[in-house]
């Protein structure tokens, strides 16, 4: 049985991405603690099991999270009202007259007070039949409503469908996201800051609730902004857990919102993206043991770039909303591998089978939807649809798929067990030599070798879709259907798309050589104008250490890197 694994997500966009990611796992919560025990992916890997009201189970996330002021929207901070509601004396030292400023509380948008409503109406059934069992009218009801939540969602909270712990949420109210003033700008200034005892203590004391609840620790995921303080914030978070746990995993993704147009009016952020993206590489891939960079934006550098383009996706990427759907439904796929009830490997294990010769960095292709027409079987899918054309590299590089690889590790969901392999006729040929695979692992490995000749492949099925029901936002095309296929006939508007399959590959990919050496430039040419928070003498190792890291990614670097020519 899997382990646990507890979740770190630092800064606003990691939250963005967060919020999709446990959004998308609630589904598989709303069937009862019976399905749970039959589930193909095992839900306590990263959630945790309470009590709610008259006994009964309540899953909430493995989750701490931190963000700046002004992030919750009408989110609480559960925690202090938890706090209050635990305090019983009050010491009053003044007794001259008081003001009291109050703000307006934030409005909840539609999807929100519709969410409040379902659960009050929830509450009410419970208080009348608080033992009924296998009461089927869950959150998940809501989904067959159409929201459109673009103009209303202003923070990640807007959309937070997955109630969280009250020891989740900090808040550090030192630094606002607005204005330039008091931005946590700098790779330096996030460093500081959790070096300060107080905050430090604050996130030390959130993490060893979670952990000390574990039995089988496997890890830790850590989701962080690089492009602002929050990377140097995210650097010295990795220190933290290495003092404490040392002999656990640490599965690292940088993660970089989609161009925007502030981009182009703030050139000094613009600057600070490129050298914050530099130094948390250079210092996450010594202390991770895995580090992924995810973007929808194809490049570090200054320029503004046009953002990737999916087949059957209508995405606004300068819009958090929107792309952070995309990179969450990357990170829940990506991860199946130690998140199944029988999950071939640890969160260690797959870590170590891309990390070989010191190759910490790693991309993720995906996609997604993966093009499955009705009636059609994975060799179909594969042959019909060449997969050049969809499958989208998420790291922000520029390189080509056809660059080689040193290893990767694939996953597939959403395809059933008797549309996974090809159907031969007797007495007929099969269609292609994929069609004449005997299971749907073979098929896909097949595959693999063929566009990754001499390269060790990692291949998972999983049968389970991507519940893209709300508030994830409709982003996919007319060409989709309500379950996810190619549409034989147009969608209409007033109709969601309500699951979906997905294909990523993590792979170790010779083209970050390339990639990390223009970052390493890029971030050399500003490092003598921009303040970054750091001794001049500590940021030239960084930047060495950047480019040292870019070579181990040449063909020939490492003992085992054989090229074919040589090999014939």
């Amino acid at each position: 049985m899997a382990g646990e694994v507890v979740t770190v997500q630092l800064g606003n966009y990691a939250n963005f991405v967060g919020s999709h990611w446990w959004n998308l796992q609630e589904e598989y919560l709303c069937n009862g603690s019976q399905a749970l025990k039959h589930a193909e992916i095992n839900n306590n890997v990263l959630f945790r099991e309470g009590l709610a009201l008259h006994g009964r189970p309540k899953y909430t996330p493995r989750v701490v999270l931190l963000d700046l002021k002004g992030s919750l929207g009408s989110l609480k901070q559960e925690e202090d009202a938890y706090q209050r509601t635990q305090s019983t004396q009050h010491c009053i030292t003044w007794d001259g007259p008081l003001t009291a400023h109050c703000t307006e509380a934030a409005e909840k948008n539609e999807y929100l007070r519709d969410l409040k409503k379902h659960d009050e109406n929830s509450m009410r059934r419970e208080v009348l039949r608080p033992r009924a069992a296998n009461d089927t009218r869950s959150r998940s009801s809501m989904g067959s409503k159409v929201y459109w939540l673009e103009d209303s969602v202003k923070v990640w909270s807007d959309f937070q469908r997955v109630p969280l712990h009250p020891r989740s949420i900090s808040i550090l109210k030192q630094y606002s996201h607005e204005g330039e003033s008091d931005r946590l700008a700098t790779f330096g200034l996030g460093f500081q800051l959790l070096s300060h005892p107080d905050v430090a203590e604050d996130f030390e004391d959130r993490l060893h609730f979670f952990v000390e609840e574990c039995d089988h620790l496997q890890g830790f995921q850590l989701l962080c902004d690089w492009e602002d303080g929050f990377s140097g914030f995210a650097c010295r978070a990795v220190e933290i857990l290495h003092d404490y746990y040392d002999a656990k995993g640490v599965l690292t993704w940088g993660l970089l919102p989609g161009p925007s147009q502030t981009k182009v009016q703030v050139p000094r952020r613009n600057v600070n993206h490129v050298l914050n993206s530099a130094l948390a590489i250079a210092h996450l891939a010594e202390s991770s043991s895995l580090l992924c960079p995810l973007s929808v934006c194809p490049s570090f550098k200054c320029r503004p770039s046009t953002p990737l383009n999916f087949p059957h996706i209508q995405y606004q990427a300068d819009m958090k909303y929107h792309s952070s759907a995309i990179l969450a439904s990357a990170l829940e796929t990506s991860t199946l591998p130690y998140r199944l009830n029988s999950s071939p490997a640890s969160l260690c294990q797959y870590a170590e089978s891309l990390n070989y010769c010191g190759r910490k960095v790693a991309v993720t292709r995906l996609s997604f939807p993966f093009s499955l027409a009705r009636g059609w079987c994975l060799p179909d899918a594969l042959t019909r649809h060449a997969l050049e054309t969809s499958w989208q590299c998420l790291c922000p590089s520029g390189y080509e798929q056809s660059e080689r690889c040193f290893t990767q590790a694939v996953s597939l969901r959403g395809v059933s067990a008797h549309q996974s392999r090809g159907f031969v006729p007797p007495g007929k040929e099969p269609m292609s030599r994929l069609h004449a695979c005997e299971s749907g692992e073979s098929v896909l490995s097949l595959y693999l070798q063929t566009q990754y000749p001499n390269m060790p492949n990692s291949v998972l099925l999983a049968e389970t879709p991507i519940n893209v029901k709300t508030p994830f936002p409709n982003i996919f095309s007319s060409s989709i259907d309500q379950n996810g296929y190619l549409a034989e006939e147009t969608r209409s508007a007033a109709t969601a798309v309500q699951q979906v399959s997905a294909l990523t590959a993590v792979q170790s990919a010779a083209g970050l050589h390339s990639s990390l050496q223009e970052l390493c430039a890029e971030a050399t040419r500003f490092a003598g104008s921009m303040a970054t928070g750091m001794e001049q003498e500590d940021l030239s190792n960084a930047l060495h250490n950047l480019n040292s890291l870019a070579d181990n990614y040449k063909f020939g670097f490492g003992e085992s890197d054989v090229d074919e020519s040589d090999s014939d």
